[in-house]
């Protein structure tokens, strides 16, 4: 039955049985899947196997199977084959830029930052917008035998004329097509640009968008940018880096400050462990000797996220300082000697002293054995989110919580059902009292919290001279260790 046709009008009809229905079959397949996810790609593939594919064989049918050199000549005398012909290709044309076009618009409503569609600059979007109208028209003014030659003449000289009044605008244009050419940045990028500092959300045509804080958005021209170093800070990596300089008092020896900061940064959630924090030494000043921390922090939600997280850091900084007896100095001009600041310890103690009287484990202790407590305990702050011991630490010392709250947990059963929350009046790291043994928890600080601090030399003698106190301990650190032993069990 084939034997009169030419060979390529076989291979082209045996093709079109065999990969049609495969192609239907594999749309299918992708739709159904498509529309699970609620995927907005799901419209353009619909619109691939309803109207473009039955276009696509059309066309071929007309070009390999019908002899497409006759229908064109006989499409130039406008008889019916080639008025149908025009059709096909008109068809053809109008349907693939309908389906380009809702293609680009699935592609414009991605909402995760994350994916490659928002990678894409939105000048390559509005470029393509342009093709998908622009192409599809030339194509069918040639499919009906209109000379495009006479409208591209037209064309250059309207487009030198407009290139000529608006070359500030075009000069803008051109400096954003190298900007996509050259890549200094991408969108999802942190960067600064003559002075002024945020994340890239889009680059256009004339200008970049900076996202600064919150839903602030600062929309820089492109001229500005070409002409301004660009500092980009996530280039390498998605992480950015910061910087704080502080200042403390000539009396403290500087590497027990560094020691004290990088505990802090280290401790700090959002500071990340690698690249590693770096302090360094910077300056003499008048009233301080000045310290950088330098620091990568994660990924950015928002701009906002560098203040907070400064804030977190220079709040820890107070807390860790006070700890560690570092002093953070403020100037101050005096006439004649300058005055000395003491804290009133007498009513520092009688606090502390009132304190212990109530508490269920030191109530039974005497007045002169709390009073000697109260004067040599030490008051030891910490903000919240702090760590305050580490799992498997050994300490010489145990606390007990005068205010606030601590989470007790283990590092391999993070779930709530894992943790436990120590209040005031609670004893913590009171393993250190069994000798030195590394500590079965780790304890972090839920909100501001306010320990005294006893140690192993102040406790054992106290222990070994009241037995009432210290049946209670031994009571406490049983319950304690059968607690931890529960949740590891579970």
């Amino acid at each position: 039955m084939f034997s009169n046709l030419p060979t390529n009008v076989v291979a082209w009809a045996v093709l079109l049985m065999i990969a049609t229905p495969l192609v239907t079959i594999f749309l299918g397949e992708t739709i159904d899947r498509l529309r699970s996810r609620e995927s907005a790609y799901t419209k353009f593939f619909e619109i691939v196997r309803a109207l473009l594919l039955p276009v696509i064989v059309a066309v071929i049918l007309a070009k390999f199977l019908f002899h497409q050199d006759e229908i064109l000549a006989n499409a130039e005398n406008n008889n019916n084959a080639g008025l149908i012909y025009r059709l096909i290709i008109s068809t053809f044309y109008v349907t693939l830029g309908y389906a380009a076009f809702v293609f680009l618009g699935a592609v414009k409503r991605e909402e995760n930052p994350k994916a490659w569609e928002n990678r894409i600059p939105g000048l390559f979007i509005a470029i393509l917008t342009i093709m998908i109208f622009v192409v599809p028209v030339l194509f069918l003014l040639n499919a009906w035998g209109v000379k495009v030659g006479n409208f591209a003449k037209f064309a250059s000289i309207a487009v030198a004329a407009t290139a000529f009044a608006l070359q500030d605008a075009l000069s803008s244009i051109t400096k954003g097509f190298l900007l996509v050419l050259d890549k200094p940045f991408e969108v999802g990028d942190w960067i600064e640009v003559d002075g002024v500092k945020g994340q890239v959300t889009d680059i256009s045509w004339r200008s970049t968008r900076l996202r600064v804080s919150g839903n602030d958005v600062v929309v820089i021209p492109n001229l500005i940018i070409s002409d301004n170093s660009v500092y980009n800070y996530t280039a390498e990596d998605i992480s950015y880096r910061d910087e704080l300089t502080l200042g403390f008092s000539y009396g403290d020896p500087p590497n027990k400050v560094k020691q004290i900061m990088m505990d802090v940064l280290q401790d700090c959630p959002d500071v990340m462990k690698l690249p590693a924090p770096r302090i360094f030494t910077v300056s003499y000043d008048d009233f301080s000797i000045g310290y950088k921390l330098y620091y990568y922090v994660k990924v950015y939600a928002s701009a906002m996220d560098q203040e907070r997280i400064r804030d977190d850091i220079m709040s820890r900084v107070w807390y860790a300082a006070d700890r560690g007896g570092l002093s953070i100095p403020f100037p101050i001009n005096v006439e004649g000697p300058p005055a000395v600041f003491e804290p009133d310890l007498s009513k520092i103690q009688k606090g502390v002293y009132e304190f212990l009287s109530q508490n269920r484990y030191f109530s039974s202790l005497s007045k002169e054995t709390l009073t000697e407590l109260a004067a040599n305990s030490q008051i030891t702050p910490f903000a919240i989110g702090e760590t305050i011991f580490k799992e498997g630490e050994i300490s010489a010392s145990v606390g007990l919580i005068r205010k606030g709250e601590i989470l007790l947990y283990n590092n391999d059963a993070p779930k709530a059902a894992d943790v436990e929350h120590a209040r005031p009046d609670d004893l913590v790291n009171e393993i250190a009292l069994l000798g030195r043994r590394a500590s079965p928890v780790a304890a972090r600080a839920t909100e501001d919290t306010e320990l005294l601090i006893f140690t192993l030399e102040q406790l054992n003698p106290i222990i070994e001279q009241n037995p009432k106190f210290a049946r209670r301990l031994n009571a406490f650190i049983e319950m304690r260790l059968m607690q931890v032993k529960q949740r590891r069990a579970s």
